[in-house]
This record gives C-alpha cells, structure tokens and sequence, in this order.
C-alpha cells in the first residue's frame, strides 16, 4: 500500500496535465514500477473496498477464454457491463453481450482467425496452455510471455487491454516464481485507485499456477507505462 500511496503522490506533485479520449484529462506521469513480495502478503488495495469475488470470477472468466459478459451477470458480476450494452457492441456488429476479442479470447485463442459468421476458428495460439507446458519443460526459457494485446484487433474493442502482457521468470532449483506485469495504464481518482482488478486479477493468475506447474510464486512486479489520476479533484 505504501507504494501505491507514493506513487500517486507522485503523480499529483510531479505529473505532467494531458487531454484524453474521454475529454475529462488528466495528470500523468510515464514508466513507473512497484513490487509486490507475496511471502509479505497479497497485493490487495485497502483504499477502497474491492469486490473481491468479482475479481476472481472475472480471471476465471478470462482463463476460460469467453468474450460473452453473460457468463459474468449470471453470477452477479458487473465489471463489464458498461462495455457489454446494445449501442456498445452495435459499433462493432455485435449483439448485446458480445464484447469481442478481449482478454479471454487473447489468452487462449490469439490470432484466431474470424469468420463470416462472427465466430472465430480454431487456429489461435492458446498462450495459457503454451504457458504451464513451458514452465514444466523449459522453466528456465526467457520466453514465458503471454500478451493481450493484439494490434489487428485492439481497435475491434470498446476497451482494449489495460494490462497488456506478463512474462514469469522461474528458479526451478528454489522452485520459485517471479512475475512482471505489463499495463499501459493505471487509473488513480482522488485518492483510490479506479483501475484495481486487472492488478489483483494478474496476483491470482500468478498463484494459481502453482497448483498447475509446482512452483510457489513469490514476487510480483507491477511495470506501469502511465499512471496517472483524473482531472476530478484537486486535493490530496
């Protein structure tokens, strides 16, 4: 918490105003990094509540690779929603619900190729799976990488990537786990953070993988290629 607390301190006093696509602005500052040791404690913000549930439904949504936000509302969770409506997913030919290739899609079926009818074929890449094989048979490779954001289809999205790749650095002789997390942004309002889940989302995906490989995830770097904080307040 105290990096974070530094951090959008550091924002406010040294952060450069810019305009941005929402036409609200921002102050902003670019290539800042914080680390989480998870023998220290999981790296949940306590500035403001955080549905704690809804962000691990949300990575079990993601790793199923859906892109339907139906999944999410049957159980209750909204992050979606605002990206899911009629005149959202209308500026892409979409139904209702259909939110595109977002995380899930990029995850286990990058590059997929779309057909006529909408859907995809089943040619994408499954970074996941490509994952967990690796680190059981290459642990030491420098090529643990999954990414989410896709060139061709970033701008076939209401909201493309926030976190943008992480790549998992493992110790098989210590059987320990380091993970870097990738985001072009981080969202600071007043003095919370808007944009918490992707960052704890990312926490639970590296902890999860040691049920599945062997390894005990230990460090998380957060790479932050802009934080920055709306233009709503003035006062910290």
């Amino acid at each position: 918490m105290r990096q974070y607390l530094d951090l959008l301190r550091e924002v406010y006093e040294d952060g450069s105003v810019r305009s941005d696509r929402t036409g609200v602005g921002t102050r902003s500052l670019f290539g800042r990094q914080v680390r989480y040791d998870l023998r220290h404690g999981f790296p949940l913000l306590t500035t403001k509540k955080v549905h704690f549930r809804s962000v691990v439904l949300e990575l079990i949504w993601f790793l199923q690779g859906r892109t339907d936000v139906g999944w999410l509302k049957e159980r209750k969770v909204r992050i979606w929603d605002e990206w899911a409506t009629a005149e959202q997913c209308a500026r892409f030919g979409r139904q209702a619900g259909d939110l595109g290739p977002v995380y899930g899609h990029q995850w286990r079926s990058f590059g997929a190729t779309l057909l006529p009818d909408g859907t995809y074929a089943d040619d994408g890449v499954d970074q996941i799976q490509r994952l967990l094989d690796d680190l059981r048979t290459k642990p030491t490779s420098r090529r643990h990488i999954v990414t989410g954001w896709n060139p061709r289809e970033a701008d076939q999205v209401a909201l493309p990537p926030c976190h943008t790749l992480f790549q998992l650095y493992a110790d098989p002789d210590a059987r320990e786990l380091s993970a870097m997390r990738d985001g072009t942004r981080v969202d600071f309002v007043g003095l919370v953070i808007c944009r918490q889940r992707p960052q704890t989302a990312s926490g639970v995906t590296f902890l999860t993988l040691e049920d599945e490989t062997g390894f005990a995830n230990l460090v998380v770097w957060r790479t932050v290629n802009e934080a920055h904080h709306v233009l709503l307040r003035t006062a910290v």
